[in-house]
């Protein structure tokens, strides 16, 4: 998968390993981490599901906007 790809659909996950692997790296906080990769498999999937949350409150937010609910019309 591109980089590019990555970082937009996969961007608050991949935040969220980068923050996680420096808690563990620089401040000493025992998170575990997977075989292959940099985390474990549950904090993997912790991430993907925060990462769909993240998105489905942007999208909530952009029908609200696209809806006129939440911003009337002038």
């Amino acid at each position: 998968m591109s980089t590019f790809v990555r970082y937009v659909f996969y961007g608050p996950s991949l935040l969220g390993e980068h923050v996680l692997v420096f808690m563990r790296e620089s401040l000493g906080v025992p998170i575990a981490s997977g075989a292959r990769e940099p985390l474990s498999y549950g904090w993997n999937v912790a991430l993907l599901l925060f990462n769909w949350c993240c998105y489905a409150a942007l999208g909530f937010l952009a029908g609200l906007k696209l809806g006129g609910v939440l911003w009337k019309e002038r």
